[in-house]
């Protein structure tokens, strides 16, 4: 939980690094599908995540429906766009360069994005979440987790263990380690839009955010989220 703490803390001077790690934490989903994660894909009203979006055909690595915890709720609000990981109001194809340079920053060693998902899930089933509940949030392969998905859904107590471990979890983040992360982590306040100056060079833009696969945009294009 330390560690996390300090990979929060580095991915703070970063918006959607630090979006990024939120969601990746709550939702425990790889990294392609929170990458990819758009607002068509939230029922709010419901309070669930279609990780799988409409027209996409599952793969072996299964998309699962999952619930909004209370944690990731403010953020689901933050932004506007075609996507929730936004750089300048693009999708970013990748963080994987970003997210190294924050985990060196955190000090930590052999940490990819991955390891969000696996700390979230080793942390879920320390808390006695249900075996089923775990594979559920994965989209590993189980009968039992695949059938709740489609029938149990829509109950309010779907997954319901998982999301008051995942709760919990932020809180005692928040009780031991609150002190080293500023408040926007755990209360989200409402993002505004403002213009960035235009980059010419993509490559430069790419190494000032260690991010790839973004587009250049024109200065009234370019927006990005930023917390006050």
């Amino acid at each position: 939980m330390e560690q996390v703490a300090h990979l929060l803390r580095a991915a703070v001077a970063t918006d959607h690094l630090l979006t990024f790690c939120i969601f990746s934490l709550n939702t425990l989903t790889r990294s392609d599908a929170v990458l990819q994660l758009g607002p068509e894909q939230v029922d709010l009203k419901r309070r669930l995540i279609a990780l799988n979006p409409k027209g996409r055909r599952q793969t072996k690595k299964y998309r699962p429906v999952v619930p909004v915890s209370e944690t990731l709720l403010p953020w689901l609000g933050l932004c506007s766009g075609p996507g929730y990981i936004l750089y300048r109001g693009k999708p970013v194809a990748s963080v994987k360069k970003s997210f190294s340079r924050i985990a060196a920053m955190a000090g930590l060693r052999g940490v990819s994005p991955y390891c969000l998902r696996h700390t979230m899930a080793t942390e879920l089933r320390a808390r006695n979440v249900p075996e089923w509940e775990v594979m559920g949030m994965l989209g590993h392969k189980s009968r039992q987790a695949r059938t709740s998905e489609r029938y149990a859904k829509y109950r309010p107590d779907y997954l319901g263990e998982a999301m008051q471990a995942i709760d919990s979890y932020f809180a005692e983040l928040r009780r031991e380690f609150g002190h080293l992360l500023p408040e926007v982590v755990f209360n989200p306040v409402r993002a505004s839009r403002v213009l960035v100056p235009n980059l010419d060079n993509t490559k430069m833009a790419e190494k000032m955010v260690g991010a790839t696969g973004i587009e250049p945009v024109t200065p009234a294009m370019s927006t990005q989220c930023s917390y006050r």
